[in-house]
């Protein structure tokens, strides 16, 4: 099996997208198949990583460090590179990324099958007006034709197939995120009263929530401590508004961490995560279980199924910060056991590559095409 990823942004980019394939790729290199990521990065090159071959490629209209489009060389290169490695099937992300489009235009081009992942659960809104806009029309003209074309379309929870339905009228198959898991034992530690903030600091993501609640808190005797960590357009209005509202001594401000930096900072905490994006499954929910932490978390995708799984974890009944006091207060009274390794089996990557290998064996056998690149 001759795979190659097609992704716009891949590690050491940052994102829940970029780990997804990072970890995918790595499971199936190491389970034998010749794995190939094609990305676009400021430096082309090539280099391997994990037995994973990564070739970087020229990229022009950047927009926020997660958007551009290949140069008309790029194109022509992964056109060559495709031939070359003789690739048997092509995996792409999300609906709307420039590689996206390409890795499905060239698939149904050259009969090569394309298995399109959804990691969204709705259209793109955000901070700005105009992206949304655009992002929309995106979406009902170029995403649609993704969703259509692909050989096959997962989703990465229930809502991205919903979505994927809605928008395209293709019936999706749910794949759900995972994790890589700690890699080094550790101590365990128990403090629920360490609450923990995690993502980009953009108004979405629901900084502005955690703070407010974190003052309500505060102005309620409540003892705690609590962590963001993140990077952003807001930085700088998230460092301002925490001395604002009387809080430099409780919430501390960290910016970009790595990641055993991370998992260091969520062990027993309780993870706050007060989104209000098209999350399609966010990793970080497992991250904070295997970290033996407990959620409290807005109606998300994958949430009802931890729950219902038995995860410590309290889905709040608004988006508000009062619900998310009241959220707290309750994961406080309650103190839930955290989850045990066993409970996370299956919501790691060496589990769910092994389900990735089974689909694409599947769409390969129902590919009854002769080999694409004979004929060229």
């Amino acid at each position: 099996m001759r795979v190659a990823f097609l992704v716009n942004n891949y590690p050491p980019h940052s994102g829940g997208v970029e780990l997804h394939v990072q970890a995918l790729a790595r499971e199936m290199a190491a389970a034998g198949a010749a794995v190939t990521v094609i990305t676009l990065e400021n430096t082309a090159g090539n280099r391997v990583e994990n037995s994973v071959e990564i070739i970087s490629l020229p990229a022009t209209l950047h927009v926020a460090d997660i958007f551009s489009v290949p140069t008309f060389k790029a194109v022509s290169q992964i056109k060559k590179i495709l031939s070359v490695k003789r690739i048997s099937l092509i995996s792409v992300h999300t609906r709307f990324f420039p590689l996206t489009i390409l890795g499905v235009y060239l698939g149904k081009k050259y009969g090569i099958p394309t298995i399109l992942t959804e990691h969204g659960s709705n259209f793109v809104f955000g901070n700005s007006k105009p992206i949304a806009l655009a992002s929309r029309i995106v979406d009902l003209t170029l995403g649609k034709y993704a969703h259509r074309n692909a050989t096959k379309v997962l989703g990465v929870s229930e809502a991205s197939c919903d979505f994927v339905k809605r928008l395209s009228n293709v019936d999706a198959e749910v794949f759900y995120n995972a994790i890589n898991g700690i890699t080094a034992p550790t101590k365990i530690i128990d403090r629920p009263k360490h609450l923990v903030f995690l993502g980009r600091l953009i108004k979405v993501k629901g900084w502005i929530d955690f703070l407010l609640m974190a003052q309500q808190l505060k102005e309620a005797g409540e003892e705690f401590t609590a962590d963001i960590i993140g990077d952003g357009l807001d930085f700088e209005a998230a460092r301002a508004a925490i001395v604002q509202m009387g809080l430099k001594d409780t919430v501390h401000l960290h910016g970009h961490v790595k990641q055993p930096e991370v998992q260091e900072m969520l062990r027993g905490a309780t993870l706050i995560n007060p989104t209000r994006l098209a999350e399609g499954f966010q990793t970080i929910l497992l991250e904070a279980l295997d970290n033996k932490g407990r959620i409290v978390t807005y109606p998300a995708p994958g949430t009802l199924k931890l729950s219902a799984d038995g995860a410590p974890i309290v889905i709040t009944e608004g988006k508000n910060p009062a619900a998310l006091v009241a959220g707290v207060r309750k994961i406080w009274h309650e103190n839930p056991a955290p989850w045990q390794q066993q409970n996370l089996i299956d919501w790691k990557w060496q589990k769910r590559a092994a389900q990735y290998l089974k689909i694409c064996r599947e769409v390969l056998s129902q590919n009854t095409q002769e080999d694409p690149h004979e004929t060229k």
